[in-house]
């Protein structure tokens, strides 16, 4: 069989030669200069400034459409509000849903080419920009979400946006940047008007330290609270622990980290959300729900670990930067475990799986096993004896044609050979004639 390749392959280098074999690696995507009417009036501009101090309200019924000279790939649409309902994107005759799945950053990728596309809303809401894509990489800026179905392996509780930066960026960037499935329950939902701009912040701040999932919240207000019981009166923590308590059932996650129980730089509504935290466990271990492996408190000093930063600092500081409403506040992100609003100090408050010997949050914890696809030859065919003669037709199958292959390439080196060894035996006879006459 080895003689019979070596022959096919001699035969076909002769015969056709040795063709380089080129791949061409995926280009980068470029964002198009595109035309946007509404209401039969131009605003690109409005909606293509990369400002989201500009937005445009739009009503039920009421068309959008983007137009560009050249073909695009992908619509990216940052939203201000969300329809309450979705709305259709119309292109090339064909029509998909948007707005569906409550991303305030969505990017709606096209199954093909257009140079026009038409968004008809079913319901009010409010739009700050909208840019169209090439085919090829997106620019690191441009935001693909997705839902998290379940299985999280890290789960994070920060009351507020600039909370998952400035004081759990060691935990997110750190097992995001590594791969691991990281989901963040925030307490604020900053649905009102006056901080809707929040929203964007904080998208923008976890996709900067690699988080891919999007982020869900209790639907709760900021509120600034003098003490505890003043936050407890302000806020249904019943309802929050149950909201609590459905993510967790939900997600399940591996490990879930929390905020610091005296409240982070004394806060009462940061120390009553770390509460909620615990009891909404509790509750879960009490009815035989879901039991996180592990569960971290920040700054908690038993069995404290503190979290090695040095290459995702960089990162969390840019992410912490995305919040600019919060630039009165003077403050950064740091890994000096003395100061207070440090992103890296943890202590392991709850342990399924033993006690920390690293500075490692997954140390001892079990991950999930993935389940396999089924390979060909386990769905093609029950019958192992009917695999087994297939799998041997098709192996013989295959050596008679190399057999017949081989055979006809070793036919036309042999003829070659010949007509060169007959061709020099011609010649010696006749230089030997010459050489006698």
């Amino acid at each position: 069989m080895r003689k019979r390749l070596v022959a096919l392959a001699l035969g076909v280098m002769l015969l056709l030669g040795a063709a380089p074999c080129e791949s061409k690696a995926e280009e980068n995507a470029k964002r198009i200069e595109t035309k946007i009417t509404f209401l039969n009036s131009d605003l690109s501009s409005p909606l293509g400034d990369d400002s989201l101090e500009t937005v445009i309200n739009v009503k039920e019924e009421q068309n959008l459409t983007v137009t560009s000279s050249e073909a695009f790939r992908g619509i990216y649409i940052i939203w201000n509000y969300i329809p309450s309902k979705e709305a259709t994107l119309s292109y090339n005759g064909k029509s998909i849903k948007i707005a569906e799945k409550g991303f305030v950053h969505e990017y709606v990728p096209l199954e093909e080419a257009t140079t026009e596309c038409t968004i008809t809303f079913s319901e009010a809401g409010e739009i700050a920009e909208i840019h169209a894509f090439s085919e090829g990489i997106l620019p690191s800026e441009v935001q693909v979400w997705e839902n998290m179905d379940k299985e999280a392996d890290v789960m994070v509780f920060p009351a507020f946006a600039f909370h998952e930066a400035l004081f759990f960026g060691g935990p997110i960037a750190n097992y995001a940047s590594a791969g691991y499935k990281v989901q963040v329950m925030f307490m604020a939902g900053y649905t009102d008007s006056g901080s809707i701009g929040r929203i964007h912040e904080e998208l923008n701040s976890l996709w900067e330290m690699g988080v891919k999932w999007y982020p869900i919240n209790a639907n709760q207000s900021e509120l600034y609270s003098k003490t505890e019981e003043e936050a407890k009166i302000q806020y249904n923590e019943g309802a929050i622990i149950t909201a609590v308590e459905n993510a967790i059932t939900k997600y399940e996650p591996l490990v879930v980290v929390g905020q610091d129980f005296a409240g982070e730089d004394g806060s009462a509504v940061h120390k009553l959300w770390a509460g909620i935290l615990v009891k909404a466990l509790d509750g879960l271990k009490s009815q035989s729900g879901w039991v996180p492996q592990k569960v971290y408190v920040h700054r908690y000093e038993e069995n404290a670990m503190v979290l090695d930063v040095s290459n995702t600092l960089e990162t969390i500081t840019r992410a912490y930067e995305k919040h600019t409403t919060q630039a009165f506040r003077k403050i950064a992100p740091t890994s000096d475990v003395e100061d207070p609003l440090n992103c890296v100090a943890f202590g392991l408050y709850r342990t399924e799986v033993g006690i920390d010997t690293t500075n490692d949050m997954m140390e001892h914890v079990q991950m999930r096993v993935q389940e396999e696809e089924p390979t060909p030859s386990e769905t093609e065919s029950s019958d192992p004896v009917g695999q087994v003669t297939a799998i041997q037709d098709v192996k013989e199958e295959g050596t008679n044609i190399l057999e017949i292959v081989s055979v006809i390439f070793i036919g036309i080196g042999v003829a070659i050979l010949s007509g060169v060894g007959m061709y020099t035996l011609a010649w010696r006879i006749r230089e030997k004639k010459r050489n006698m006459e």
